[in-house]
C-alpha cells in the first residue's frame, strides 16, 4: 500500500517535473555586422528584410556623422494583426535599428514611448555625438518611404 502511494508521489513529481511551464521571455535577437547592429524582440525576425533593404540602400555612401533616433511605426497592409515599432540611428557612421512590438494599445503617443524607452537603453553607450546631420535624416526618411512603398508596407513617423 505504501509502495503504491509512493510510486503516484514520484510520477506525479515526474511529470510535473518535465511539464512544460510558461514560455519565459525571449531574448532579443541580435545583430551585429559590419555597418549595422540591429536589435529585433524574437518574434520579428521577419524585420530583417526590410532593415537590409534599408541598409543597402546607402552601402557604397555610408552617411558621416550621427543622426538622432527616428522612431516608426510599421504595418504591413495584408497582415494587419502585425504592427511593430522601428527605431533608427546612426552613430559614428554606423546604423543601429531597433524593432520591437507594441506593449500597448493605447495608441501612437504610447507606441513612442514604447520604442524611445528600448532604444534609449540599446544605445547607451552610443550616445549621440554631434549635432543630427539634417541632409542624413532627410535622405534616411526617402530611403524608408521608398524601401517599404516597394514592400507594400504601411510606415507612420512617430512625432513627440
Amino acid at each position: 500500500m505504501y509502495e503504491l502511494a509512493l510510486l503516484i508521489i514520484v510520477v506525479t513529481v515526474v511529470v510535473l517535473a518535465i511539464r512544460r511551464g510558461k514560455p519565459t521571455v525571449d531574448a532579443p535577437v541580435i545583430i551585429d555586422q559590419a555597418d549595422f547592429h540591429a536589435t529585433f524582440s524574437p518574434q520579428l525576425k521577419c524585420v530583417l528584410s526590410l532593415v537590409d533593404a534599408i541598409n543597402s540602400q546607402f552601402s557604397g555612401h555610408p552617411p558621416q556623422g550621427d543622426i538622432a533616433t527616428q522612431y516608426f511605426e510599421v504595418q504591413a497592409p495584408e497582415r494587419a494583426e502585425q504592427l511593430y515599432l522601428l527605431a533608427v540611428a546612426l552613430r559614428g557612421g554606423r546604423w543601429y535599428f531597433q524593432t520591437i512590438e507594441p506593449s500597448s494599445s493605447l495608441g501612437r503617443g504610447s507606441h513612442l514611448q514604447d520604442i524611445r524607452e528600448f532604444s534609449e537603453v540599446v544605445l547607451q553607450h552610443h550616445p549621440l555625438a554631434e549635432p543630427s546631420n539634417e541632409q542624413v535624416v532627410s535622405e534616411l526618411l526617402r530611403v524608408i518611404t521608398v524601401v517599404t512603398q516597394e514592400a507594400n508596407i504601411e510606415v507612420t513617423l512617430l512625432q513627440g
